[in-house]
């Protein structure tokens, strides 16, 4: 099992929907996970970090069958969290209380996409009820 930290960036999924369609490459969003829990804990909707399924991707029993249970998670919770992430920092970056080094200036841009996709992809869960997890990619 993967354990916090081990990850190299995160993807969301949504239940029933193929991976392929929602797989995004979102390290940002992973290496800021502590500035936006803090942010999340602060404006008092949930930790995105809540919704971190820890399992691992590509470990199947000799069978063929998969021998992980994924963790799925309320995407209306997500929703909620994401987007109100997504509108906050959108017109006050500095509420994330983090300065980007010179190598990260693209981030904050890349942060705002990568909670602009999230938010999205939950919408759609959310209208058809289908749970979500994002999933951590070593």
């Amino acid at each position: 099992m993967l354990r916090p930290g081990m990850g190299h960036t995160l993807w969301i999924e949504a239940r029933g929907r193929p991976g392929f369609e929602t797989h995004e490459d979102m390290s940002v969003l992973l290496r800021l996970k502590e500035r936006l829990d803090s942010l999340s804990e602060k404006l008092g909707v949930a930790k995105l970090s809540g919704f971190y399924d820890y399992t691992e991707l590509a470990r199947l029993h000799p069978d063929g069958d998969s021998v992980c249970v994924p963790t799925w998670f309320d995407s209306a919770k997500g929703l909620l969290a994401v987007a109100t992430l997504r509108s906050l920092l959108e017109t006050d970056f500095a509420a994330l209380e983090w300065v980007p080094e010179i190598s990260e200036q693209h981030w904050p841009a890349v942060l705002l996409d990568d909670l602009r996709w999230c938010e999205g992809v939950l919408k759609e869960a959310a209208a058809n009820r289908r749970e979500f997890r994002l999933v951590l990619v070593p």
